[in-house]
């Protein structure tokens, strides 16, 4: 599976939190994330998030982003 970085960014006037393969996503933070190809270029042509292959975020990652 290819990694990636994924920011969200949430619309005006909506959650902060996003919900995503298993993977939960707050407004404005890089999070590092492990997904198929089909999903990553779903959230690719999603504008409300930002995709940077390689997987190192500015911030640290935290695992608790991850759901088990």
């Amino acid at each position: 599976m290819p990694k990636a970085t994924i920011t969200y960014k949430a619309p005006k006037d909506d959650s902060k939190v996003c919900e995503h393969a298993g993977y939960t996503f707050f407004d404005g933070v890089a999070t590092d994330v492990d997904l198929d190809d089909a999903r990553l270029e779903k959230l690719k042509n999603n504008p409300l998030f930002k995709v940077e292959e390689g997987g190192k975020a500015d911030t640290v990652s935290d695992p608790k982003h991850k759901h088990k």
